[in-house]
């Protein structure tokens, strides 16, 4: 399955979760948040879909985990606020969503409001490849 198909099928199972959108009308780099509206049950009702359809498994805090790289928890995080140096890391590693989508504070809370179908679709081509 190439990265375009992986996109795609993102984009129809966003659109099943979300009764509001329809999947023609989901870009790559819509907020799932924002932009489509969904919550937190929303995010983890998709994420139980992407491993079903794709079988695969994102593990709780992978994502994360995976922009937090190798900085740790005091560099990463203070006091609940994602640090400048891991504002720096996470459009580093995310670079699928446009700088313009980063607020000037993050709480590490806000982190998922910044996932996109692009962002799942490199998640999960990465599962993908793993797995052969």
């Amino acid at each position: 399955m190439n990265d375009q198909n992986v996109l795609e099928k993102i984009k129809e199972i966003i659109a099943e979760v979300s009764t509001n959108v329809e999947a023609e009308k989901i870009t790559e780099s819509s907020s799932l948040m924002d932009d489509l509206g969904l919550d937190s049950l929303d995010l983890l009702e998709l994420i139980f879909k992407f491993e079903e359809h794709f079988n695969i498994r994102i593990e709780r805090g992978q994502i994360t985990k995976a922009a937090q790289g190798d900085l740790t928890d005091q560099e990463f995080i203070v006091n609940g606020m994602v640090t400048e140096m891991g504002i720096k890391r996470i459009k580093e590693v995310m670079t699928e969503i446009p700088a313009e989508k980063f607020p000037e504070k993050l709480s590490v809370n806000q982190i998922a409001n910044l996932f996109t179908p692009a962002t799942f679709a490199r998640i999960i081509s990465e599962q993908i490849e793993k797995q052969k």
